[in-house]
């Protein structure tokens, strides 16, 4: 979306924005319906949980996002749909994300229901850091495009007027952004798309400084991983060898005594 600003799509924006209230409703009805610890004690009492939930941060947040979904449901004209949109609907459009601040909470919820071996656990965290460079790169993607066309607007020279994709499909820019914002994470750096001004320039050098700060982490964090998933492996391995030694053993024995 956006990436689209020609053939902008109302009916699937609303029903996207629609489908994701619901969502944020019943989320809101869960945990308020979710039983809470306090001082190693489980708490059941629905008016002690809205009490705590109420009064926390993470309520503070569904509310704004719930806000702004209930905002653009009853008025197209705070969504983003065209390059020449304000700074203040950008702002609006992204209090959304707000949400986020409950996940770790709900992965602690998990935590509490499933529980997993220690080779799911690793897959699970091996997945989560994946995420986690995918939606790094997506982010500054977004931010590299937005500086484009900001720039565009200004009668300024931008990377998309260098390339010559101002006014190609959305999914085409969209794969030159994320071109651009991996080749930079990962500091390998083609120099096809670089930038034509200091302003994308200084975007650059703060970018290359944070996400490949978070890509160099989370690369780690993947070996890590997969170095735990292969000695748990090779520890389920030696194990099973040892019974096999155990029942030959014991075959032995039987073989004497007869």
């Amino acid at each position: 979306m956006f990436f689209d600003q020609v053939d902008f799509n109302s009916q699937f924006s609303y029903r996207l924005f629609f489908n994701s209230f619901i969502i944020f409703l019943a989320d809101i009805a869960i945990n308020l319906n979710t039983a809470i610890f306090n001082k190693d004690t489980i708490i059941v009492k629905r008016k002690l949980i809205s009490k705590q939930y109420f009064l926390s941060t993470i309520f503070i947040t569904d509310f704004l996002s719930l806000l702004v979904l209930s905002l653009k449901l009853f008025s197209s004209e705070l969504i983003v749909q065209h390059e020449d949109d304000n700074l203040f609907k950008y702002g609006l459009n992204i209090l959304i994300f707000l949400k986020l601040n409950g996940i770790s909470q709900k992965k602690k919820r998990f935590d509490y229901i499933f529980t997993l071996t220690e080779n799911q656990k690793h897959i699970i965290k091996l997945i989560n850091q994946i995420a986690s460079v995918i939606t790094a790169a997506h982010i500054a993607a977004l931010g590299w495009y937005f500086l484009g066309i900001q720039e565009i607007k200004s009668n300024q020279n931008s990377w998309l007027d260098k390339l010559g994709i101002q006014n190609n499909a959305y999914y085409e820019k969209y794969a030159y952004s994320i071109y651009w914002s991996i080749t930079t994470m990962t500091t390998v750096g083609y120099g096809d798309i670089a930038a034509t001004n200091y302003i994308e320039a200084l975007y650059i050098s703060v970018a290359m400084i944070l996400f490949s700060c978070v890509f160099a982490y989370s690369i780690n964090n993947i070996g890590f991983i997969l170095q735990e998933i292969e000695k748990s492996s090779k520890q389920l391995n030696d194990d099973i060898t040892t019974i096999q030694r155990y029942f030959l053993f014991l075959i032995d024995i039987m073989e004497v005594i007869n």
